[in-house]
């Protein structure tokens, strides 16, 4: 909704003439939505919210509470408070759109889960999941007192130069701890290739596809080494992650300790560098944005609906198709929170609530009408 509606949907707010429907989720979104992603309000708005708020304050000092239908409008609220549009609109809930249902044609799509495969030197692969401990070949995976996977290789199975690869498909992710003691998280569609044996050679040196959250452990000698295509983060002991999705842009955001980006910049907590062939950009950045995957959340800020889709579709594995791809793009950005274990039709259904779009899955497939 632009300024000029805003101003029109107050004024009717204050003369008490909205709908139920525009009062219910006015009402929402002034009470509930985070105090970072509310619309800067002009004198002349805040004149007529004050107005309707005090007269409200007083109606109910002198009247019963009555109940209210929540159902009718949980798909209206759940659209203002997880889906808050930023940038040119603060939000808005198209009516044409509002009441379709986002109807899944073919196989149930569901989110993602914690799986993988491990390639062993010699070639043999080994399905992975949680809580699951396998041995081959010298290798050893098992189960530790929390339930994450830790990797255990026998000395008589180290061959200098071996490596390992283990991936992710995608709508899987998976956590292990190598054999020096360092745990890594990958998200979908990833891989990480590392020695058969991390506790020997002067350096821990690993290679990363995709995205990965790496809690190294602390070894002054031995410095860990995140390669990928376009960077190298050399630590000793840190949390970071990694993010390698887009060829071109490599973006690594650090937690804990510091690290050196190409041998060149070195981070500290809270910073974010960005790769993009020989230039290194680094900013400070909010990172539990850049960590959300690995609290099984989908956290958007400022985002274009061509990147939430191509983050859902990694994870609940789908593919998207745009019936005008430049029209879908021309929407504005979108702000919120949701878990990522919703149901896929929810997120897609708080995307189309807040937008003009016209959004559907069928057989796997997220079609965007605009």
């Amino acid at each position: 909704m632009d300024v000029n509606k805003l101003d029109i949907l107050l004024e009717k707010y204050a003369n008490n003439s909205c709908s139920e429907e525009e009062r219910m989720l006015l009402e929402l979104w002034i009470e509930t939505l985070p105090e970072a992603d509310r619309v800067a309000l002009s004198a002349k708005q805040k004149q007529l919210l004050l107005k309707q708020l005090d007269a409200k304050i007083a109606s109910r000092q002198a009247q019963p509470i009555r109940q209210i239908g929540w159902k009718r409008y949980l798909p209206y609220a759940a659209a203002v408070l997880i889906l808050a549009l930023a940038s040119v609109s603060v939000w808005r809930i198209n009516q044409k759109h509002s009441n379709t249902i986002v109807q899944q044609i073919g196989d149930k799509v569901v989110p993602g889960s914690d799986k993988a495969v491990l390639t062993l030197a010699n070639g043999k692969k080994i399905e992975l999941s949680a809580g699951q401990a396998v041995s081959a070949s010298g290798i050893t995976v098992t189960r530790t007192s929390d339930g994450q996977l830790k990797y255990v290789v026998s000395k008589d199975a180290v061959i200098p130069g071996e490596y390992q690869v283990i991936e992710t498909p995608r709508g899987g992710q998976f956590q292990i701890e190598l054999s020096d003691g360092s745990e890594v998280t990958l998200n979908a569609a990833s891989s990480l290739r590392f020695p058969t044996d991390l506790t020997h050679d002067k350096l821990r040196t690993v290679e990363l596809k995709g995205e990965g959250y790496f809690v190294v452990a602390k070894d002054k000698q031995r410095p860990f080494i995140v390669k990928s295509d376009q960077q190298e983060v050399r630590v000793l002991g840190t949390v970071f992650n990694v993010n390698t999705y887009d060829l071109n842009n490599s973006i690594t955001t650090l937690l804990e300790g510091k690290v050196e980006i190409n041998k060149e910049r070195v981070l500290v907590p809270g910073q974010q560098s960005r790769v993009k062939g020989k230039q290194i950009l680094v900013s400070q950045v909010d990172v539990d944005d850049y960590v959300d995957w690995k609290h099984n959340e989908f956290i958007f800020r400022d985002e274009s609906l061509e990147s939430i889709l191509t983050r859902v579709a990694r994870w609940y594995n789908v593919d998207v198709i745009y019936i005008n791809k430049a029209e879908a793009s021309k929407h504005t950005t979108f702000s919120g929170k949701i878990s990522r274990y919703a149901d896929v039709e929810k997120i897609l259904e708080l995307l189309q609530g807040a937008s003009d779009l016209k959004i559907s899955i069928q057989h796997k497939t997220i079609i965007v009408n605009p």
